[in-house]
């Protein structure tokens, strides 16, 4: 922050010119709102789906007696876990990082 040297003494209040480093009263005005704007409910946006997105959700069928069958032996406690396929499935997680 830099005073204004040219009032000095002349009874007026000095003025503040803002430094590159220092943010103005106008930047954290605007900071303030976008933080108050992240707490509202944004509103819905309009989206369209190509029709490549589209012809995949009409094929992406799935079983719903199977996936209840499935869910059923988990909670059960009767799914099959391969713990080395497991244990490869994370080796190759590993390597991506």
């Amino acid at each position: 922050m830099v005073d204004n040297v040219n009032s000095v003494g002349s009874g007026r209040p000095s003025q503040v010119q803002n430094s590159p480093a220092a943010p103005s009263r106008d930047t954290a005005d605007e900071g303030e709102n976008q933080v108050q704007k992240a707490g509202q409910v944004p509103q819905a946006v309009d989206v369209e789906l190509s029709d490549a997105v589209k012809r995949a959700e009409e094929k992406a069928a799935f079983d719903e007696v199977k996936v209840r069958q499935l869910k059923q032996a988990i909670e059960s406690g009767n799914y099959p876990l391969d713990s080395r396929k497991m244990a490869e499935s994370f080796v190759e997680l590993e390597n991506l990082l």
